[in-house]
């Protein structure tokens, strides 16, 4: 599967879309910075559709089976390969974001 690309400037903010399978409908979602280990994991969503936490912020619109996941007041450095996340057992299915940050105006 090619990786999700999204883009935005710095201080702006950015959308990610990551689609699922209709079955993980009430699996836990969670976007993470590459390598994606635990301490790697910027935020998770489980019971609930909606999360924010500092910057980030996610939503599970469950009926299109895609959860959003936005970053505010973007960083240069922000820039670099993150994953979407189904937490499943064993093994985790991750999709590959690459998310590009450019200087503002």
């Amino acid at each position: 599967m090619a990786p999700i690309r999204a883009s935005g400037t710095a201080d702006g903010e950015v959308e990610v879309y990551c689609s699922y399978p209709d079955e993980h409908r009430y699996t836990p979602k969670y976007f993470c910075r590459h390598p994606c280990r635990s301490g790697d994991v910027l935020i998770t969503l489980q019971k609930s559709d909606y999360i924010c936490k500092g910057r980030y912020s996610i939503y599970d619109g469950k009926d299109a089976r895609t959860f959003s996941v936005f970053i505010k007041k973007l960083k240069l450095q922000d820039a670099g390969v993150y994953y979407c996340g189904l937490d499943q057992y064993g093994s985790d299915t991750l999709t590959k974001v690459v998310l590009t940050v450019s200087k503002g105006t």
